[in-house]
């Protein structure tokens, strides 16, 4: 009889710590699914800068061939 309940014991304890486990995983899936959307949104956030870089580049190009192509007709004339 002793050792039915000591099987009865290891058994219940076994079920606590699965159920404890089960918890702590929800938990850390949760904390995943926070990381991974957080991740999302600073990349968007980094293409974003990317994007504004580039049209900034790119305007200052575009001033630097008008700065040129003023340089260059009024040599001309």
């Amino acid at each position: 009889m002793e050792e039915q309940d000591d099987l009865d014991t290891g058994l219940a304890k076994l079920a606590d710590q699965a159920t404890k486990c089960n918890i702590l995983r929800f938990h850390n899936a949760i904390k995943v699914k926070d990381l991974l959307v957080e991740a999302a949104r600073y990349g968007r956030s980094y293409v974003v800068q990317g994007m504004a870089f580039i049209e900034f580049a790119a305007k200052v190009i575009n001033h630097i061939i008008d700065m040129l192509l003023m340089l260059v007709h009024n040599t001309c004339n």
